[in-house]
């Protein structure tokens, strides 16, 4: 049997693992390596198009369309006009809204005509695309408000 010093039985280990890592440093790599594509990114991308391109726009109902643009114009109306309008002011500012919702109030009701004109002239339609896809799904959401007492009282005497 061979009898080794303290710092023999140390460095012999430690000599063994500097020479495992040199070799294994030296050679190519023992596991190949695999391409793993990047995951792609989904985002919105917006095109200008036509209205002719836009489906069922033909067939859709404009005059029908305007009173309800002109209900949202009525919330418009009540905010600074210097303030902007969407996320981050993309929509513009409030004193653009207000010269636009001015000449759709001008539109006689039911004129199926110069409502869809005036959707036309003032708007510009977009292509939605999710990373260059025309088919995708597109998600809204509708939160209704709704007023009323926790009790009744005289405004709200019954449930609804």
């Amino acid at each position: 049997m061979i009898r080794r010093s303290a710092s023999t039985q140390f460095l012999l280990p430690l000599a063994a693992a500097v020479l495992v890592s040199v070799v294994a440093s030296c050679g190519g790599r023992l596991v190949p390596e695999v391409d793993t594509p990047e995951p792609q990114e989904t985002f919105l991308r917006l095109d200008v198009t036509t209205f002719s391109e836009v489906p069922g726009w033909k067939g859709d109902n404009f005059s029908q369309a305007l009173p309800v643009f002109l209900r949202s114009c009525e919330k418009i109306k009540a905010l600074p006009p210097d303030s902007g309008l969407g996320p981050r002011g993309v929509m513009g500012r409030v004193s653009d809204w207000i010269k636009i919702c001015a000449s759709a109030a001008l539109i006689r009701p039911g004129n199926e005509t110069e409502s869809r004109y005036f959707f036309e002239s003032r708007f510009t339609p977009y292509l939605a695309l999710n990373n260059i896809k025309t088919q995708g799904l597109f998600t809204g959401y509708y939160e209704p408000e709704l007023r009323g007492a926790w009790k009744p009282n005289t405004t709200y005497r019954y449930p609804s």
